[in-house]
């Protein structure tokens, strides 16, 4: 829905699955991607799957002016929200004229207070993504085997161990999928 092309610029927030997966896909396209999460240790691992460059919104809470910073005062042509309530405003502020803010999650809360004088003055485009169509899901089952994209596995819990992968996922360490082998 963004009209990604190469050449371009997008910035993804945090470092769970989705946003990955939309990291390792910009990049297949051919695009620069900012990554944006709390932990420097899974800011290095975004920096290994292919992030250009990285920001940490601890240390820049304010993580959309470094967003402008590093693409000299231009923006991104587009991002992925998965915070809501709690990134929604940054995320606005980091696009360019024209762009686009996909919101796929709502971590930071589901209730969005909302910037429309920037969104309007820059005319950006604001759209909530959830699973989309079968013929979606097969052009990006083949794009993922077309480029050999493969998925970040964490850690592998055998069906036994259920109650403990829950565990460790409610823990918010893992940077990647966490598996039960059934």
């Amino acid at each position: 829905l963004a009209g990604l092309q190469a050449g371009q610029c997008i910035a993804t927030i945090g470092s769970g699955s989705v946003s990955q997966f939309a990291l390792q896909f910009a990049k297949t396209a051919g695009a620069r991607v900012i990554s944006i999460s709390s932990s420097d240790e899974k800011l290095q691992t975004l920096k290994m799957l292919g992030a250009s460059d990285v920001i940490n919104s601890q240390k820049f809470p304010n993580w959309s002016e470094e967003v402008r910073r590093l693409t000299g005062n231009q923006g991104v042509d587009a991002i992925l929200d998965v915070g809501g309530a709690s990134t929604i405003t940054n995320s606005i502020q980091s696009v360019k004229r024209h762009g686009f803010v996909g919101v796929v999650g709502f971590l930071g809360g589901p209730v969005l207070t909302v910037d429309f004088f920037r969104m309007i003055t820059y005319n950006v485009t604001l759209q909530g993504l959830s699973g989309g169509s079968r013929s979606s899901f097969e052009r990006m089952v083949s794009a993922i085997e077309k480029n050999q994209v493969v998925p970040v596995i964490d850690r592998v819990f055998d069906i036994e161990q259920t109650k403990d992968a829950f565990y460790y996922l409610k823990q918010k360490s893992s940077i990647g999928k966490v598996v039960i082998a059934i």
